[in-house]
């Protein structure tokens, strides 16, 4: 065979690949993402106003690609924050989900610096496309915190959030603790077992090295103490590769503790009730939300959200002691 003939097979071989590449970010986008995450509003979450002891001041940073991403400074009236957490929520909406946690990590003495991501809640974005976004973004929030505050820092998300939390370990020496509630590992493991090569190929095409983050990769590396929460009956989260496996695999480093939850779900600070009613939700409404329903669907989820204290008692006296 001549040889030209085999270097077009080889070309053609690689352009196909890429093709396939981009062709797979193009259908993982559109199928699990596609659109802005602002939660319906036919949902009734709550809002600042709904906390009269919690301070709140409005900001923003630029993220890469120069969106104004909403940040929220919440403080308790009448104290002096002893530490400041950057918080990051999950996919879905914006961190108004978290606003009862969040309150509650005011309580006991903390600021608490939340940001909507990339085209969710308050924040600009057209859609969301991947979750190696937050990766990126996570970066300019921990530059915005260092520029901006001199506290004792540490970070907490969940979910989507919980791996960018956990990315931020990357970026800042000063952070000295890491919440991740129910974090995903990276966006590959989240593909199916067939579809994972091509899915790194593609993310590295479109996102770089960031796309090869991991949240174990970032557990490895950390010195700084983390708390990894997830229930043992996570359905969107395996905890077979994640909780678990950590739990396995950093058994022997002192600084990371894993703590695996009985009757809990992929939410694990709230009570199981409303664990079984927020999936009834998410069955209706969707992952990502912002559906237009009837006005006799609409749904009050703050009853749908109910805390568990012990678990919020057990992320408070894991940041502040």
């Amino acid at each position: 065979m001549p040889i030209y003939v085999i270097i077009s097979i080889i070309i053609g071989a690689i352009l196909l690949f890429l093709l396939s590449a981009y062709l797979v970010h193009f259908l993982v986008s559109n199928s699990i993402y596609g659109r802005r995450g602002d939660a319906s509003i036919s949902i009734n979450y709550l809002l600042p106003s709904d906390f009269p002891n919690l301070n709140v001041k409005k900001s923003y940073f630029l993220n890469n690609k120069k969106a104004r991403l909403s940040v929220y400074e919440y403080t308790q009236k009448g104290t002096k924050p002893i530490g400041l957490v950057l918080f990051i929520h999950g996919i879905g909406g914006g961190h108004f989900y978290s606003l009862s946690l969040i309150n509650y990590l005011c309580e006991r003495g903390l600021m608490v610096v939340a940001y909507d991501q990339y085209a969710s809640g308050t924040s600009e974005g057209r859609k969301i496309d991947s979750m190696n976004q937050g990766a990126i973004d996570v970066k300019y929030a921990v530059k915005y915190i260092e520029e901006n505050y001199d506290l004792p820092f540490y970070v907490a998300g969940h979910s989507w959030g919980g791996y960018a939390a956990s990315q931020a370990l990357r970026y800042s020496k000063r952070i000295s603790k890491c919440v991740n509630i129910a974090g995903l590992n990276n966006e590959i493991s989240m593909a199916s077992k067939l579809s994972r090569p091509l899915v790194a190929i593609s993310g590295f095409l479109h996102y770089g090295k960031y796309a090869l983050y991991s949240t174990y990769g970032a557990f490895k590396k950390t010195t700084a103490k983390v708390l990894y929460l997830q229930g043992k009956q996570d359905a969107t989260v395996d905890p077979k590769c994640n909780g678990f496996r950590y739990e396995k695999k950093f058994k022997n480093k002192k600084n990371i503790k894993v703590v695996m939850l009985d009757n809990k779900g992929h939410s694990p600070i709230i009570d199981y009730k409303s664990q079984v009613a927020q999936l009834q939700v998410m069955k209706q409404f969707g992952m990502l939300g912002g559906v237009l329903v009837p006005l006799e669907t609409y749904v009050d989820f703050n009853k749908n959200n109910v805390p568990d204290m012990d678990v919020y008692k057990m992320i408070g006296d894991f940041l502040v002691n």
